[in-house]
Formats: structure tokens, sequence, C-alpha cells
């Protein structure tokens, strides 16, 4: 695969509304204008993701397009924090699940990228069940349908 058909699939991977995902870094090779020996990174945001706190992304690069490619089909809500979650062979916190990024119908993708996770520092809650992630998501539609707002 060339260089042009990477960015172009990366690009189309990520566009409309995940272009939020997509970080990129240009480094210039050498002391003349562009040339050949210039580099585009790329990268995949995962803040939050798999530490409390924390700033955090995971390179894309033309043997890991494929991945990058299934994972938004397989959770299109979701398809980076997947596709991280697959490099890593790591679940995510528990706390990112609270945030409401996905239902609790692609709970299963992420249960499969990595064993369980212990609670404790940068992983404050547990990694809820799909069936204790749709009482939790009922539980918050309940309270926000009984407030004044």
């Amino acid at each position: 695969m060339t260089r042009d058909e990477f960015i172009y699939r990366l690009l189309c991977v990520t566009a409309m509304e995940h272009t939020d995902d997509l970080w990129w870094r240009y480094r210039h090779g050498g002391s003349g204008p562009i040339n050949d020996t210039d580099v585009l990174d790329f990268y995949i945001e995962c803040n939050d993701l798999f530490a409390w706190g924390c700033s955090d992304c995971e390179s894309v690069t033309p043997d890991r397009i494929a991945v990058l490619e299934q994972a938004y089909k397989d959770c299109p809500d979701a398809g980076g924090a997947l596709y991280c979650s697959r490099i890593r062979q790591m679940r995510p916190q528990g706390a990112w699940f609270c945030k409401g990024y996905i239902e609790a119908k692609d709970m299963h993708w992420f249960a499969a990228c990595g064993p369980e996770r212990k609670v404790g520092y940068g992983n404050p809650y547990p990694f809820l069940s799909e069936e204790e992630f749709k009482a939790q998501q009922a539980a918050k539609a309940a309270k926000v349908e009984g407030t004044d707002v």
C-alpha cells in the first residue's frame, strides 16, 4: 500500500463525525522544501480511556489500518476507542462507560479486548456487565426525566 492509499483509507474511516478521533503530526525530514523524507504520523485519541485523568493516543500505521476499519464497522459510535482497546489488548477503565459514549449492545466488543481490570488507581470503577450498564443508563434517563431543567 502506498503512503497516499494509507492516508486516503485513514481519512475515509475517520471522516464526518469521527474527525475528533484523529490526531496527526508532521515531521520535516530535511533542511529544504517539503520532500519524500518528510513524515506524517497519525494517532487515534484515547484520553481517559485506559486511565483516569490521562492524555493518550495510539498510533495508526499502514499495517494497522485494517484493524481501525474493522473497529469502526463493529462499533460505529466508538470505533476509535475500540481500535485502541484491541491494539493494547486491554479493556477501557470502568469509568469510561459511565460517560455514555456507547450503547449496551456494544459492551461485548470491549469485553473481548482483554481481561477484567482491577479497580484501583487509574481505574476507579469496575467494568459493568451489559445488564448492569443497561440498568445504569435507564436510571440516568429516569433521573433526567424527573428533573426540572
